[in-house]
């Protein structure tokens, strides 16, 4: 907001770009001005992007464990040696999606496209850029998402 209304900065000459986490915000941040009806940046980049729940996707939902925002994709058992983000474990007082939605926030937010934006419809959406690893264990949420924009009409370049 402050781009626009108090530098006067056109919404075609801003691009806002994320890296992991920031990826998720940078995508959170697109579905929020389109919701609520705000000039959207000319575009947008990001970077191996925390982008959600996996298991309703890939169908491998794994019963008895605690739901987070991933780590339910084959990338993260095929990657996990090579990649440096470790798989939190339940009781982790640092689980990152605990800290990020709360405990009581697991099941009313886990699906809400803000925190998870792979829920979201991204219909409407500016052109991504999208770049992961392939040996990343975000690497499979991270094509998935590029596949859903894409098929939202989003103009998607998917750099692996």
């Amino acid at each position: 907001m402050r781009l626009l209304e108090d530098l006067h900065i056109p919404p075609e000459n801003i691009i806002i770009a994320g890296d992991s986490a920031g990826g998720a915000l940078t995508l959170a941040l697109l579905l929020y001005l389109r919701d609520n009806k705000y000039p959207l940046p000319s575009s947008a980049i990001v970077m191996s992007p925390w982008a959600g729940e996996c298991s309703y996707f890939c169908g491998r939902f794994r019963p008895n464990t605690v739901i987070d925002l991933t780590m339910s994709c084959d990338s993260w058992d095929s990657n996990e040696a090579y990649d440096i983000i470790p798989r939190p474990t339940p009781g982790d007082h640092l689980h990152p999606i605990l800290c990020y939605i709360g405990g009581e926030g697991m099941e009313k937010y886990i699906t809400h496209p803000y925190a998870s934006p792979l829920f979201g419809d991204f219909t409407g959406i500016p052109p991504l850029l999208i770049q992961c690893g392939d040996s990343e264990v975000l690497r499979d949420e991270i094509t998935l998402l590029a596949h859903k924009a894409t098929r939202a009409g989003v103009k998607v370049r998917h750099e692996m």
